[in-house]
């Protein structure tokens, strides 16, 4: 039965399963075995399987309950228990995505000892290697911290979401605050999607200087304001003004949902 200790602990083995091929795979493309790659399609592969390997384990496991006074009272700054207690359901994942990036090693190197002139091996070596020997590590760790922010901006809020609707009944203040948190992080993601729609982006040539990040931050700040006036001129600008405007409604909405349940127990 779904939700049972049994389907959990099936979750878990599917899980490690899982892990274990992405190491297979992982080894056994990086060695040269399978179909002919270019240079680039084999990099571009191993550099995408931490990620994939980091996003289907968590997503298979079984999705922790995370309390909203955890997502609320910032466990950054609460203790080294608060950070530990939000972060290890993430372990296994990221075991999994430090796996698949020391397969890629373990299959270049099988490909040297083959001989066979195929796999990760030959373009590690020689004296103009095609890749450099830091880079699985450097891509290895963008890409499954790219997958952790995929779970984070996605995962995270509807699990808090679903969590909202279970302790709806048993626990109302807490299922506000969850849902406060999912409401917030769609504004986020909505917000951030309209300034991105009118982001010029770096410059064609050399005739812009490159901004700097205080200089992004005041750009950011000025562009969502002209949206919400409808004020900001630009092809994108009417499905963005949208955008910001639904963006700057669930964050207020969040507020209240927030807010609402301690100012009713105050009375």
């Amino acid at each position: 039965m779904i939700g049972s200790p049994g389907w959990h602990a099936a979750r878990a083995r599917a899980a490690r399963v899982l892990a274990g091929a992405w190491f297979s795979a992982s080894t056994l493309v990086a060695a040269g075995f399978g179909p002919r790659l270019t240079n680039d399609a084999l990099t571009w592969s191993l550099l995408a399987v931490p990620g994939l390997a980091f996003v289907t384990v968590t997503l298979v496991r079984p999705r922790p309950r995370v309390p909203a006074s955890l997502l609320w009272s910032g466990p950054w700054s609460a203790g080294l228990n608060s950070v530990t207690r939000l972060l290890r359901p993430y372990a296994p994942g990221m075991l999994a995505a430090a796996a698949t990036i020391a397969a890629a090693y373990l299959g270049a190197g099988w490909s040297l000892l083959r001989g066979a002139g195929q796999g990760l091996g030959p373009l590690l070596i020689g004296p103009d290697p095609y890749v450099d020997w830091t880079l699985l590590v450097g891509g290895g760790a963008i890409s499954a911290l790219s997958g952790f922010l995929i779970i984070l901006v996605v995962v995270l809020p509807l699990g808090a979401a679903l969590d909202a609707r279970r302790a709806w009944g048993s626990d109302r203040p807490g299922a506000r605050r969850l849902l406060a948190f999912a409401v917030a992080s769609l504004g986020g993601v909505v917000t951030i999607a309209s300034l991105v729609m009118v982001n010029p982006g770096p410059a064609g040539d050399d005739a812009q200087p490159t901004r700097s990040r205080l200089e992004n931050m005041a750009w950011a700040a000025r562009a969502f304001a002209s949206l919400l006036l409808g004020a900001f001129h630009s092809p994108a600008s009417t499905p963005a003004t949208w955008l910001a405007r639904a963006g700057l409604a669930l964050l207020l909405a969040s507020l209240a949902l927030y807010w609402w349940p301690t100012r009713r127990r105050a009375t």
